[in-house]
């Protein structure tokens, strides 16, 4: 599993189609909320996944920082959560099973907070009729603040290569093996330096580089 979302960091570098270009935006009347999730309703089929790159949450236009004490939660998979609350261009939750009602992702802020718009930003990969309901806790109880979403495009102006490199060595990942043959490894062999990559050596059918996290510009 680990090695599977590490090629997704990869992909989504590469391939536009996998990068977060669409928010979906949830503007509500200001209230206070300390618990509060994100639901899907719409069932997939075949490879339709639900993913999120990001989740956020705003108050009059100023996006709500993210803090230690909020407590985060998914279904499925929740042990990937933290890849939609990171920030990062490269990495996402995903379901990683054909999306299905009763999905979540869910955050306790751990205390109450002012909120008027929530954010979720995905990909065209998996792009399909989502059916989302955010929901907030009330009494004990999960009741709909809102089922009605806009659409707005959005691009990263970074480098997702450098992005992708960064999340390598964050991970404790010094060293890439790229075979001939690999998907995608004309872009690594074609252009190594975008990629924060050096190369550490050749052999028939592969070339191995040296995650070079000093080459990262911020």
């Amino acid at each position: 599993a680990a090695g599977a979302t590490i090629r997704d960091f990869l992909d989504i570098a590469q391939y536009p189609e996998l990068q977060a270009r669409r928010a979906l935006i949830f503007q509500l009347p200001e209230r206070a909320m300390r618990r509060v999730r994100l639901v899907e309703t719409a069932r997939g089929e075949g490879p339709q996944q639900w993913s999120v790159h990001e989740l956020r949450f705003f108050d009059h236009g100023r996006e709500i920082p993210r803090a230690s004490e909020w407590r985060l939660r998914a279904h499925p998979d929740p042990w990937e959560v933290q890849l939609a609350f990171d920030n990062s261009p490269v990495t996402r939750w995903r379901s990683w099973q054909t999306a299905e009602p009763g999905m979540f992702l869910e955050v306790d802020f751990g205390r109450e907070q002012k909120v008027d718009e929530v954010r979720m930003e995905t990909s065209h990969d998996y792009e399909w009729p989502l059916q989302l309901r955010l929901e907030a806790a009330e009494g004990g109880e999960w009741k709909t603040v809102t089922d009605r979403f806009r659409e707005e495009a959005i691009q990263y102006s970074g480098s997702t290569r450098q992005a992708a490199a960064y999340e390598l060595a964050a991970r404790g990942i010094h060293y890439l093996l790229i075979q001939d043959d690999d998907w995608g490894a004309a872009d690594f062999n074609g252009d190594p330096e975008a990629w924060s990559l050096i190369v550490a050596g050749h052999a028939p059918g592969g070339t191995l580089y040296r995650v070079a996290p000093e080459n990262i510009k911020p």
